[in-house]
């Protein structure tokens, strides 16, 4: 394998490990805000304040 196919190759591995990085920590502050947008609505139902 030539250095500039293994630079190549690193570089394509690099970028694909960052999108599935990126989308992972999307996808989990995505679950984040879903729970917090529920438990502030179910919130008043829990202390009985209206």
């Amino acid at each position: 394998m030539s250095e500039e196919a293994i630079i190549s190759e690193t570089e394509r591995r690099q970028t694909e490990a960052q999108t599935f990085y990126s989308e992972m920590v999307e996808r989990d502050l995505r679950t984040a805000s879903t729970e917090v947008a529920r438990c502030t609505v179910s919130e008043p139902e829990i202390t009985g304040v209206r």
